[in-house]
């Protein structure tokens, strides 16, 4: 049972609250991925942990080529299906300690913690693949699209942000 004041009452904060800047919200909206913002924190924390000699963790950035062409074409929501599509692709053989995140670009940031130089690159290679072979639909569209991806190793002594940067 619930009052019927309460209920009112809680709709209107609801109504009246401001909403949350695009910024400081954790998961983007469209993906339900994290957000830059969260990504980077992550980031950060997971840098944090790793001894300076390591070389293990990886940070990468995938994107589509054509992307702001069919976001100029399509509208903005129109990537949507796309991004969508690139994101169950990142997934598709991901393990449980990557991370993902999406920028204010449409690229898909990756996480890979536990990773060695040789297990990024062949990761970071059969999702090249996956994606060139892949048909990306959009409504009635069909296209292929072109990976771009960047990676670099994490580091202890390099910020998060300009771990991202290296990505790009």
């Amino acid at each position: 049972p619930y009052s019927f004041k309460e209920l009112q009452a809680r709709v209107k904060a609801k109504i009246t609250r401001p909403p949350v800047p695009v910024r400081r919200l954790r998961q983007d909206r469209l993906t339900g991925v994290l957000s830059e913002t969260a990504f980077l924190e992550e980031l950060q924390r997971e840098n944090g942990r790793m001894r300076p000699a390591e070389d293990i963790g990886y940070v990468a950035c995938i994107g589509l080529s054509e992307l702001e062409v069919m976001a100029d074409r399509l509208g903005r929501s129109g990537d949507a299906p796309i991004i969508k599509q690139l994101i169950a692709l990142v997934t598709f053989d991901g393990d449980d300690t990557e991370v993902l995140g999406r920028d204010s670009e449409g690229n898909i940031l990756l996480m890979m913690p536990e990773n060695s130089a040789e297990e990024a690159e062949k990761r970071l290679k059969g999702l090249t693949r996956r994606v060139v072979g892949h048909t990306f639909v959009v409504g009635e569209e069909m296209m292929r699209l072109t990976p771009v991806v960047g990676f670099t190793p994490l580091n202890s002594e390099t910020s998060a942000e300009l771990l991202y940067d290296h990505t790009m």
